[in-house]
């Protein structure tokens, strides 16, 4: 928000959200409803897409709309398809009062899409007749994909499967791979600017980047048994080497050449994936310069739970030491635990004005649509929520309170007596943290290298922390800079 006039009331206010779109093209056109009072300017990725008559071009956030709208007003809006792009799209409307006088302000925005083929400007239905949407060229359908071992380690062949069928009869099934080698990290997109926009990286996209294989139901090349629709191909042993994510996608088509590929184009996860690692190796260190260095065996480092996040160094860096990125997720990475791989996230620094003076510092990561993270407590057992962001604490403190080493009981304790005293407070559990992002898993030194060290998962604020600790539906506050901030409604589902 802006600074606002005598009187305590804003000239104008700003809202922003954004929607995923994976295929603009698959409309013919966009719909915004608005409910506004009392003007409004609406912009798409940037660039203004419409803007109400009681508001001159280029307002600036000091003027007043000249006009003045009774209760709420709606406007219909429709927006070609052409102002969207392929992924994420940040829609921004500036809401303008009409004086300072204004007593109240309305927004509410809707956005739906026209499909290619409907009938143009309607959405009625087709009764009697085909739905728009019929065909007769339908692919095959795959489904129970799935890969054997989970966890792979080097040298060990994997065995991809596919359940595939089709009236019409399979015709040819490919799986396609991806070889994403440590310290050559890439991902569906390039970084993120700060209004959530970015470019597909043409490497992920690259034919040269996925590596054919074909899929068959024939009983032989790893296949259990000849002709039941499980289609079978097997990733050779010399493919799976330490610290190594593969991707992969499968390809089918029919006897008349209908085809198809899982995962969907729609689908917010554009491929499988699995991670080979070979264990956790022991780490030595010292706590002060010149003192003999400590050994910590595997066994014992992965006696706690292990998060592994996979990135481009040069992302790490900014993140963790640039000095930017507010409170957007700009980076992307791959993050794995528990033997899955949550591909294509986003990831940022945390915390206030001390976010970069640690060298150790705060993460905090984004799993998006259609991956929320399944986080296990202390005791191993999975929290009955997925987590749709994960915060890490990197057990300091700042360094105004004199306290440093604590190793998180400051945080972990403090919410566990809040519990205690029947108080709700978010879930704690500790975490060892690794960061692939080099082509070697160590360093010259013990602060180099994967190890990143002890970090505190601490549960988010939001709508799956009601659920998760059997609280109401509704609103959730919290206090930030001594006032009270609505910190999220109750969540989209799909969200």
């Amino acid at each position: 928000m802006n600074s606002g006039p005598a009187g305590g009331r804003y000239a104008t206010t700003y809202f922003r959200g954004s929607t995923n779109i994976p295929d603009p093209s698959t409309f013919v056109n966009f719909t915004i409803s608005v409910t506004y009072d009392d003007a409004y300017a609406i912009y798409v990725n940037g660039t203004e897409v419409a803007r109400h008559a009681g508001l001159t071009n280029n307002a600036p956030f000091d003027e007043y709309a000249n006009n003045t709208v009774g209760n709420n007003a709606n406007d219909t809006l429709t927006i070609p398809a052409s102002a969207f792009v392929a992924g994420t799209n940040i829609i921004a409307v500036e809401i303008h009062q009409g004086s300072s006088r204004s007593s109240d302000i309305s927004f509410a925005l809707s956005l739906t899409g026209e499909i290619s083929g409907g009938t143009q400007g309607s959405f009625a239905p087709t009764p009697g007749v085909a739905n728009r949407s019929y065909t007769t060229a339908v692919p095959p359908q795959i489904r129970q994909v799935n890969h054997l071992p989970k966890e792979p380690t080097s040298g060990q062949a994997v065995v991809v499967t596919a359940k595939i069928s089709d009236p019409d009869g399979v015709g040819s099934v490919t799986l396609q791979y991806q070889v994403v080698n440590p310290g050559d990290y890439f991902s569906r997109y390039l970084k993120f600017n700060s209004n959530g926009t970015s470019n597909e990286d043409p490497r992920y996209e690259d034919p040269d980047e996925w590596t054919d294989l074909i899929m068959t139901d024939g009983g032989t090349g790893g296949d259990a048994l000849a002709f039941d629709s499980i289609f079978t191909v097997t990733l050779p042993a010399t493919l799976q080497t330490n610290r190594r994510l593969i991707r992969y996608r499968i390809l089918a088509g029919d006897t008349p050449g209908a085809e198809i590929t899982v995962p969907y184009k729609d689908d917010p996860q554009p491929n499988f994936a699995y991670f080979i690692y070979d264990g956790t190796p022991d780490w030595s260190g010292s706590i002060r310069g010149g003192d003999a260095p400590v050994n910590y065996p595997g066994s014992l480092m992965s006696s706690i739970a292990t998060y592994f996040l996979l990135s481009k160094n040069t992302w790490v860096d900014d993140s963790q030491f640039g000095g930017y990125g507010g409170s957007e997720y700009l980076w992307p990475g791959t993050m794995v635990y528990d033997g899955r791989v949550y591909d294509h996230i986003q990831y940022r620094p945390r915390g206030g004005v001390h976010r970069y003076q640690y060298g150790k510092n705060f993460w905090k990561f984004d799993f998006g649509r259609g991956q929320r993270f399944e986080a296990r407590d202390r005791y191993g057992e999975k929290y009955s929520q997925p987590w749709n962001k994960l915060n890490f604490s990197s057990l300091v403190q700042q360094v105004n309170f004199n306290h440093r080493g604590e190793q998180g009981l400051l945080e972990g304790v403090g919410f566990k007596l809040f519990e205690l005293s029947g108080v709700e407070a978010c879930n704690t559990h500790y975490a060892q943290f690794y960061v692939i992002d080099q082509a070697s898993p160590t360093g010259a030194n013990q602060y180099e290298g994967d190890y990143y060290g002890l970090y505190l998962a601490i549960e988010q604020l939001d709508g799956q922390y009601l659920d998760e600790h059997d609280l109401p539906d509704g609103n959730l506050y919290k206090i930030e800079g001594k006032q009270r901030q609505l910190q999220q409604p109750r969540p989209d589902p799909g969200g």
